[in-house]
């Protein structure tokens, strides 16, 4: 099944997650618009606060996720090297998972 891009996407590089719903590790791929394996994602088993490692084709960590320990709501921060670039949160929904981005400068 081709993942649905979203009417916004007009321009720029766009990636797709997924991801098992049933999973006791947290590794899973991001792939591209043509649906190559793009980045590789590794989450902490049992740590907190909990993060996730962005890893490249190479195996190099790209980017760092780090899970804010006490929120109503998830929030997650994101580092590229070192620096906190995005804060993104899960915004509550019945029906659908929503997330709001916040890009940091």
């Amino acid at each position: 099944m081709k993942p649905y891009w979203g009417e916004a996407a007009k321009e720029g590089i766009y990636f797709c997650v997924k991801q098992k719903v049933i999973s006791f590790n947290d590794k899973f791929t991001i792939k591209d618009e043509q649906e190559n394996d793009a980045y590789y994602v590794e989450g902490s088993f049992m740590k907190i606060p909990k993060t996730f490692s962005i890893l490249n084709a190479a195996g190099a960590e790209v980017a760092l996720i780090t899970q804010k320990v006490i929120s109503f709501l998830p929030k997650f921060y994101v580092e590229v090297n070192g620096q906190e670039v995005l804060t993104f949160n899960k915004a509550f929904s019945l029906f659908k998972r929503v997330i709001r981005l916040m890009p940091r400068g």
